[in-house]
Parts: C-alpha cells; structure tokens; sequence
C-alpha cells in the first residue's frame, strides 16, 4: 500500500495547479507539480530523489531552513523568500508544512511556492486600471457616480463641480433627490424603486436638478446595478449627463419645426413636395387650388394634375432641374382639376433632399384670374398706347414749338450780333460818301480850273484856289483814310459772313437726319458764337477744347443740346442780378471711346431735390410763358436714346452747375442700317 500510495500521490501533485513538492524526512524530493517545472524549469523527473537543499537554495535555508523535523511546529508561512534556481532568482512565498504519519510523526514535509512577481504584476496591473479609471472620471465630459442601496452617493467624479457647482467631496453622503425639486425628486424616486426592486438598468431617465447657485439643470442618467455575490443589490453606478443645452435646442427645432408647419400649412401659396413623379407631401392652400383633400393628393401622379399638352414640357423641365441643380421660377403651365375644370398655374421649383432621395420642392398659385385680368390689361394698354400716340404727337408739336421759339431767340441775337457790323459799315459808307462828295467838288475845280487855263493860256490864281482846297479839305489824309475805311469795311462784311455760316452749321439744315462726322469743337465754336448775345452783358467764357476725335452723330442735334445747356447757364447767371459778370468755362476731352464736353457756370446751382426732375418733360423752374420745360428733355432724348451717351449733371446751390455730356466716338450702325464709316 505504501508504494501505490505514494505513486497515487504523485500523480495527483504532479496535476495540481499550484507550484509544490514534497521531501522525506532526508529533505529528499519525492514529489514535484506541474506548475513547480513551469515555475522553476526543472522537470520532476529530474529533481525526484535528490536533496531539496541542492535543487533549490532558499534564502532561508541550510542553517535555517524552516522544516525541522526535530520540532513539533505548524505550518511556517514566509515571505520575501528568494530562491535560487541555476543562477537564477526568484521571489515567492514560500509555505511549508509537515507529513505525519498516523501515529503522527512527522515522515516529510511539504513546500508551496507562490510566485510574488506574478502578484507584483497584477497588482500593477490593479492600479494602473485604478489610475485609468480615475483619469477618465476626471476627463469625463460628464460626471460619474456610485450609490448604495439607499442611494447615497459613495463616489463621485468628473465634471460634477461644472455641472452642479458642488465638489465630489460635497455630494458624498447627499441622495440626488436632494438635488431636485420636490415633484421632480418624487417622480424619480417612484421611478428608481421600480428598477431597483428588478435590479435592471438605469436608461435615459431624465430628470431636473438645482444647481448650488440655484440654476435649473437638466441631467440624463444611465446607470447599471451594483450586486453582490449573492445577487444582492448593494447600490448602482452610472453617468449623469448634462442635456440642459441640448433640450433646449431640441425643444427649439420643435419650436421651429411647429412655426415652419404652421406657415406651410398657412401658406397663400400652395407648396408640393414631388418625389419619383408622385406627391409626397400638399399643404391645405395645394388641395384648395385643385379641389381635392390632402389624402387624396398625396401619392398621386403629379402629371395627371397637368393639361396633357404640358406634361411632356412639365417632365422636361423637372428632369432639367434635378440634373442641373438649378431652381425654375415663374414656371406657367396649365392646370386640370379632378372635375375637368382648366386653370392656369404660376409655380417655382427647387430641387432638394426629401428623406434619402432628391425630390422638387414646388410653390404653386392659382393664376387664372390674374391672366383674366392681364388680357384686359393688355386691352387697356392697347387704348392708352392709342392715347400715348396721341400725347407724342401733342408733344411733338410742343416741341416744335419749343424749337421755334428757339429759332425765334436765335433770329433775335443774330439779328443783334448782324447789327453792330451793319452799324460800322453803314457810319464808313457815310463817311465815305461826304468824302466822296468832296473828290467830286474837287475835280468839278479841277475840270473848271484847268478849262480857263486851258481858254487864257494861264492859271496861276486858279491853280492857287486849287491848293486852297486841297488844304481845306486835308486831301492827304482822305486819302490815307479811305485805306483804313474800306479795311474796317471788309471786315464788317467778313464778321456777317461768319456769323451767317455758323448759324448754318448750328441748324445744318443740308444734313438732317443723318449721321456725319461731326467735330464738337467747331460746334462749341459755333453755338458760342449764335448764342453771344445771350451771356455777354452777363458773363464771361473760358474754353479749353482739346484734341479730339471726331465723332458719328446727328451735328445739328448735338449743337441743339449744347445751345440749351449754354443758354440755360447764361440765363441762371442773369437771374441773379450779380454786379460784376459770371463765368462759365467749356472744356472737351477724351479717353479713346468717348468724347466728354463739360459745360460748368458759377450760376445759383441747382437744388438737390429737383435734380432728379430736370431732365423729366415739361418740368421747369422758370416763370410761366418763359419755357416751355422741354429743353433738357430734348436734350436728354438726343444725347442718350438717340446717340447712346450719357448726361448727367453735378450742383451745389450757390456755387454753380456742372453738366457733362459723353458721346461714343464710334457707333456700329447708323440709323438706316450703313455701316460706320469713321470705324
């Protein structure tokens, strides 16, 4: 029995999972475990039999090695015992007991090694979880706790001091309950104690909270039991979240989505959700146009909500939209309600992401009756474009008026500027004729003298009554006269010529009607010229006419614009009355497409709040019967409708006006078709 024991017992040794041997009373080996060859490398059958002091070298051996067989002792528990295997060490606790056989003699011992650095490590191990656990309370976005069964708090962590504005140190102890209002606590409380009482999870209860400076906050817990290892509930752990700002955006997108439903279903427009060629959502103002109730509409073919002459147009356009991303608006289509009645629809269509598909967002009125009244409208504008003929040619005849009465002003000042050379020319004539008179006198002497002379043979005294004539007629300096006379003369004659050619290039009366090339120079030149007579007692003009180009225009036209600019100008400086003259300068110029002639006085300038109106027929600031309110109109015609310029003025009252007209050099065609000479 002896020996198939001891084989049983090392049999069973050798599979228990702990690092163990067993010695006789020589301190020889007789058994060796599986986890003793793991833990020291050394294989039983190498280590049976043999002294366990040579195998193994305890730091505590030999001299005192701990199984004295000698002593009556119990089991000897040690620790930070070094053992020293090939060299190698290693730390256990080591714990040794005695065999007794069954008269209770002590036959062997038995040694248990229990590897320390494996403790070490899990231990290690232990605190890092311990210290990662901590980190990440702390990181928390929200804060963590424990409760016991009674649910007061036993730890908490994270951000509860940012949350609350109590520390962890405060809250321990406390019951979250007191934290809430008073209903608000009963209602989680009732609520806490159903799920406690099944011992289940804590999901997504929501609840309010004082903070300790007395702010409401809204806390979302999650929490899962904590049992015992009989299953008994000691308390729970879980997570507060702070959802304050969240519910408040959630209970505003609801606010927003309540308004945002309340006017689409509002709407004077009726709005239409079409997705894959159905409607997927109407609003009331869509099932009033048609007719029909929403449950109707919903889900129908949208085509057949269309004259069949516009579905082909209306697929065309919906399948353009959602390719192209591009929203249609003003879309006109034909519509036909369910009773076959024809309507006429207004829409615009978006294109969006309606759920996970693209769908048309549409907005949709009933414009039947406004067509109605549009074709009526049209009739009215047939009458009054009847009307506004008429009116034109009213305005038309005014305006000849206006340029008789221009041409009436002009007669007067050519009259005027004719008169002053007529006046010198007739005063030499009349000089020159009493001189005239003398010569003839004269030779009448001359003739009668010389006849007796020639009858008496002599002629002394007659020759002498000759001289005496001569002196008393101061014939030498008549006849340096008579020079100087016809000179002045000449240029009397030339001054009518001129002022006779430029009333002709004013009006060039031989080119009405077409575009020539026109040189604005010589037409400031010009008008300047016929209109002398309109500022020269009243002011005093400046030019600086650059190097220009010519330009392609209406000259007769233009030189109408210029003559009302400069004569409206000389007649504000002489409405003031002014002692001493005003001024006014022109001045011409160009960028190399347009040519700028600037027209600017020192007159009363132009208040701003009439400055939008000058330009505007018939609005004038003269008195009555003195303009007819028409000249800056015309003007404006000419220079933009008609030659595609612009005029624009620029006034300050009491410091004067500045009018500045802007021509293009080139003009592509003119009005009969030809093409620009001059490009």
């Amino acid at each position: 029995m002896g020996k198939d024991f001891h084989r049983a017992s090392r049999s069973f040794l050798y599979r228990l999972p702990i690092a163990l041997f067993t010695v006789d009373s020589n301190r020889r080996i007789m058994s060796w475990s599986s986890r003793a060859e793991e833990l020291t490398g050394l294989k039983a059958k190498d280590v049976i039999g043999k002294d366990c002091r040579e195998v193994l070298s305890f730091s505590y051996c030999s001299e005192n090695c701990a199984l004295d067989l000698t002593k009556d002792q119990g089991p000897v528990y040690e620790e930070g015992c070094t053992v020293n295997i090939n060299g190698k060490e290693l730390r256990v606790v080591k714990v040794t007991d005695y065999l007794v056989d069954g008269e209770g003699k002590a036959r062997g011992g038995v040694e248990i090694l229990v590897d320390v650095s494996e403790w070490q490590k899990l231990e290690a191990a232990l605190k890092e979880s311990e210290r990662r656990f901590h980190d990440i309370a702390l990181c928390s976005a929200d804060f963590i706790w424990e409760v016991d069964r009674r649910a007061r708090y036993t730890f908490v962590a994270g951000r509860v001091k940012e949350i609350l504005g109590y520390s962890p140190e405060e809250l321990i102890g406390m019951t979250p309950y007191q934290l809430m209002p008073k209903e608000e606590a009963e209602r989680v409380k009732r609520i806490f104690r159903e799920i406690a009482a099944k011992k289940e999870p804590l999901v997504d209860l929501e609840n309010w909270n004082f903070t300790k400076d007395g702010r409401k906050v809204l806390l979302l817990i999650n929490g899962v039991p904590i049992l015992g290892e009989d299953g008994e509930l000691l308390g729970y752990r879980g997570v507060d979240k702070d959802i304050t700002e969240r519910k408040r955006i959630e209970e505003a997108l609801r606010e927003a989505e309540k308004r945002y439903r309340t006017v689409v279903e509002n709407s004077p427009s009726g709005i239409f959700v079409l997705q894959e060629g159905r409607l997927a959502f109407v609003n009331d103002q869509f099932a009033r146009i048609y007719g029909c109730s929403k449950k109707e509409l919903v889900g129908k073919e949208f085509q057949a909500l269309l004259h069949p002459e516009e579905r082909e147009t209306f697929q065309e356009v919906a399948e353009r939209i959602l390719g192209e991303n591009k929203v249609v608006r003003r879309l006109e289509l034909r519509g036909l309600k369910p009773g076959g009645e024809l309507i006429v629809l207004g829409m615009t269509l978006v294109p969006f992401d309606y759920g996970d598909r693209r769908a048309l967002l549409g907005h949709v009125a009933d414009i039947t009756k406004r067509k109605q009244i549009e074709k009526e409208l049209l009739e009215s504008n047939r009458r009054l474009k009847k009307a506004l003929d008429d009116l034109k040619s009213m305005q038309a005849r005014l305006i000849q008026q206006e340029k008789i009465a221009s041409i009436g002003q002009l007669a007067a000042g050519v009259a005027h500027e004719m008169n002053n050379p007529l006046g010198f020319v007739s005063s030499n004539f009349g000089t020159l004729q009493e001189y005239v008179k003398d010569f003839a006198r004269l030779l009448k002497a001359y003739r009668d003298a010389f006849q007796k002379l020639k009858e008496r043979g002599v002629g002394a005294a007659e020759i002498y009554k000759i001289e005496e004539l001569e002196r008393e007629m101061d014939l030498d300096f008549v006849l340096q006269d008579l020079d100087e006379l016809f000179r002045e003369t000449g240029e009397g004659l030339e001054r009518l010529k001129e002022i006779i050619q430029n009333l002709r290039e004013f009006a060039r009366v031989d080119q009405v009607g077409d575009y020539t090339e026109y040189d604005i120079n010589e037409g400031v030149k010009s008008v300047l010229v016929i209109t002398r007579n309109e500022y020269k007692y009243h002011a005093e003009v400046e030019t600086d006419l650059g190097d220009i180009p010519h330009i392609y225009s209406h000259p007769g036209q233009i030189n109408e614009v210029l003559m009302n600019i400069i004569v409206n100008a000389a007649q504000a400086i002489k409405s003031q009355n002014r002692e001493e003259k005003g001024k006014f300068f022109i001045k011409t110029y160009s960028d190399g497409r347009y040519v700028y002639c600037v027209i600017s006085d020192d007159g009363p300038g132009i208040p701003k709040e009439i400055q939008g109106k000058i330009f505007d027929p018939f609005f004038t600031t003269k008195e009555v019967g003195k303009g007819t309110g028409l000249g800056l109109s015309i003007s404006y015609d000419i220079v933009v409708n008609k030659h595609k310029g612009e005029i624009y003025v620029e006034s300050e009252v009491g410091k004067g006006t500045t009018f500045t007209i802007k021509l293009p050099i080139r003009r592509d065609l003119s009005e009969d078709g030809e093409k620009n000479p001059l490009r």
